[in-house]
């Protein structure tokens, strides 16, 4: 389980890198919301209701920060761009978008930051199968 939530935190944190700046909308992010990288990690298994959120409001100004999320809107076709670009196998590809397609419709929420984190704990509960170590050596090779 753990793995996942790692893995799950990468997928978003990954559609972050760039060349030129591999972290800079994650930077912008933390110390946007006056956080450190001791706290992030601790929100990642914080269950306390303001931890969910901040985690949540995390989620949701990286996405924004990538044009993968547009207030409380995902925007499926740059979560497609990214999956297309991490996944080689056709049938793994179309497994994680079935899953994705899947738990977007179930994180409508007025809250961006609930509907962030909504996203990644449906996704985490439907890619929670998958060789995610494998999957994780691909995030790395494609930063």
């Amino acid at each position: 389980m753990r793995i996942a939530v790692i893995f799950l935190c990468t997928l978003y944190f990954a559609c972050t890198l760039s060349r030129a700046d591999k972290f800079g909308d994650i930077i912008t992010c933390i110390q946007g919301m006056g956080l450190n990288l001791e706290k992030v990690l601790s929100l990642m298994n914080d269950e306390t209701a303001e931890g969910k959120q901040q985690y949540g409001c995390l989620l949701a100004c990286i996405l924004q920060k990538k044009n993968a999320m547009v207030g409380n809107t995902f925007k499926i076709s740059v979560i497609e761009d990214y999956i297309a670009k991490l996944f080689d196998n056709d049938d793994e590809k179309e497994t994680v978008l079935q899953h994705i397609n899947h738990c977007i419709p179930q994180t409508e929420n007025d809250d961006e930051c609930v509907a962030a984190r909504q996203f990644i704990e449906c996704s985490r509960e439907h890619l929670d199968h998958m060789d995610l170590r494998k999957v994780l050596e691909k995030v790395v090779t494609i930063a």
